[in-house]
């Protein structure tokens, strides 16, 4: 019988070098370190071994840099293998610039590369050819620094086009946030009419803060369907028509302005709409039906019970939280949570928040919530207890039962008095995050509680706000992003 070699052999449980403790040697700048040399033979053509033909023009370069950071060419390359080309030497490209496809490749090597306002959008349609994630994530991060009133539109229409919902969801809802804060200035931009008929109605949504009074919207409309080649069809121009709340225009302006307007007198609803608009100005206020009203900055937005289990982007300025189920003992036990934050996170600087009990309490199905900041990659449930607080240990915050300090899987009780069945009417919580200090402080009416400071607080990218639900069935907080905090409590 042959005997295994002795690399083969495999060590009895008795051996001792068999039950030593591993121990993790790490290079910080290992990686760093790689991309450099790698990046030095790929600029020397050095080792390489597969040719990429685009646009007419041959690069050479290394399949595995370009299967590690394009998922469409690692699936050409793992189907060639599977067809039995697994040395298939030669990959064409297609649909691709080449200026485009240079700068793909410069960032896959370096991590970066240089871009000018005409070139990013075919930099990024090239990234989203190739499925390259790495670098869509630094356009969208980019273009969300850059955000201004007068690009907001022409960076929303580019965003929406390449349709990558998870590397630009976020930069959307700052498009959307900034056209709605400074929506006069950002509708005069060339761009505006080419916004498609969704963005319009996303905008005019009665739970949109909007910076524009209810005649702005209509003209803005107006414009909006005057721009339109071909014309839009009367469906859609009645549905955005509508959403513009006439009763809340002066008679002088419905006159002078809605009933002038061809877009609009032009379509079937259109007397329909004035005749309720004139009717609600003319009766007195105690016959009146309730006019529309839209979100201001400092209302409260709604988290339903069927955004359960999932990350929802509110306001950032204000939000209800509540979970209106059952509490079932079964949420509790599959470790799940129900998860909010807010929709802009912070990098640097610091900030302060506040957030109230609405009473009187119900801690019907009360769970585990927790209130505090999020890195964008905690994952939502299946981590015991906490999902801000969990052993990911990219969470930091507090448990609202107790006000307990919550981070990686550990709670420390802070003061008995802070347990919320003996809140007070009106008690005010306030969380300061510093992200130069790495400091998360709570705060009670505005007096800090320093046994509750965490330290330490980092991320790789942004911090969010955050509140987790846990199994919470009727409790509702409410949470004000645009509180201040008296410079002497701090």
């Amino acid at each position: 019988m042959q005997q295994d070699s002795p690399r083969k052999k495999r060590r009895s449980s008795a051996d001792p070098v068999a039950n030593e403790p591993t121990r993790l040697l790490r290079s910080e700048s290992a990686q760093g370190w790689q991309r450099q040399e790698l990046t030095a033979l790929w600029e020397a053509g050095e080792l390489c071994d597969t040719v990429v033909e685009c646009d007419g023009e041959e690069y050479h370069v290394h399949r595995i840099v370009l299967a590690a950071g394009s998922a469409y060419v690692q699936a050409m390359l793992k189907s060639s293998m599977c067809d039995g080309g697994a040395n298939a030497t030669r990959i064409s490209i297609t649909d691709v610039p080449g200026t485009c496809f240079r700068a793909v490749l410069a960032h896959l090597y370096r991590g970066e590369c240089h871009v000018t306002s005409s070139s990013l959008p075919g930099t990024l349609a090239a990234a989203s050819r190739l499925e390259v994630a790495s670098l869509l994530r630094a356009g969208a991060e980019f273009l969300e620094r850059e955000l201004t009133p007068a690009n907001a539109i022409v960076t929303w229409l580019l965003a929406a086009e390449l349709s990558r919902p998870i590397e630009f969801g976020d930069l959307i809802t700052a498009c959307q946030r900034t056209v709605s804060e400074s929506f006069e200035e950002a509708t005069q931009c060339d761009a505006f009419p080419r916004l498609r008929s969704e963005h319009m109605a996303a905008l005019l949504a009665p739970t949109n803060p909007m910076g524009a009074t209810e005649l702005d919207l209509f003209r803005a409309v107006a414009c909006w369907a005057k721009g339109q080649s071909p014309p839009e069809a009367p469906r859609t121009l009645t549905e955005l028509f509508t959403l513009v709340h006439l009763e809340n225009i002066n008679a002088e302006a419905l006159v002078d302005v809605v009933e002038a307007e061809e877009a609009f007198v032009g379509l079937p609803v259109a007397q329909q709409l004035l005749t309720a608009a004139f009717k609600h100005i003319a009766l007195p206020l105690q016959r009146r039906g309730p006019a529309r009203k839209r979100t201001s900055p400092d209302a409260r937005i709604a988290w339903n019970a069927d955004d359960k289990h999932k990350w929802v982007r509110l306001s950032e300025d204000c939000l209800t939280v509540g979970y209106n189920g059952t509490g079932d003992e079964d949420d509790y036990q599959q470790g799940l949570n129900g998860m909010v934050r807010a929709s802009r996170g912070w990098q640097s600087g610091r900030h302060y928040f506040e957030f109230t009990f609405v009473l009187p309490l119900d801690d019907t199905g009360f769970g585990f919530p927790t209130i505090g900041v999020v890195a964008p990659d905690v994952s939502l449930g299946g981590d015991d207890e906490y999902a801000i607080g969990g052993r990911h240990g990219r969470g930091w915050g507090y448990l609202l039962d107790g006000m307990f300090k919550v981070h990686a899987g550990e709670k420390s009780e802070m003061i008995d008095s802070a347990r919320i069945d003996r809140v007070p009417d009106g008690t005010r919580f306030g969380l300061q995050l510093d992200m130069d200090a790495g400091t998360l402080e709570l705060y009670i009416d505005g007096v800090l509680q320093p046994e509750s400071t965490h330290t330490g607080v980092r991320s790789v990218g942004k911090l969010y706000a955050a509140c987790e639900a846990g199994t919470l069935s009727r409790q509702q907080l409410l949470f004000n992003f645009g509180a201040k905090l008296d410079s002497g409590a701090a």
